[in-house]
């Protein structure tokens, strides 16, 4: 497996005309599952994540999660 795709979050804060997303202020990953998937790409040496959401910035703890992704 070369990539995958993770949406963090449903939440967004932006308009865009494209979007059809419905649920602006949805739920997030859990951390147990951001864990999971991390590992699984590890195992599995993923070459490529691709990181969506709604708005992947406003996923709690965004900023270590993605470190956690990088590693």
């Amino acid at each position: 497996m070369k990539e995958i795709t993770i949406q963090l979050t449903e939440k967004c804060n932006l308009s865009c005309e494209y979007c059809f997303a419905e649920n602006k202020r949805g739920s997030e990953i859990s951390a147990d599952d951001l864990n999971y998937f991390i590992d699984f790409c590890k195992k599995n040496a993923v070459e490529s994540i691709h990181v969506t959401g709604g708005e992947p910035t406003l996923y709690s703890n965004f900023i270590l999660s993605y470190i956690q992704i990088l590693r």
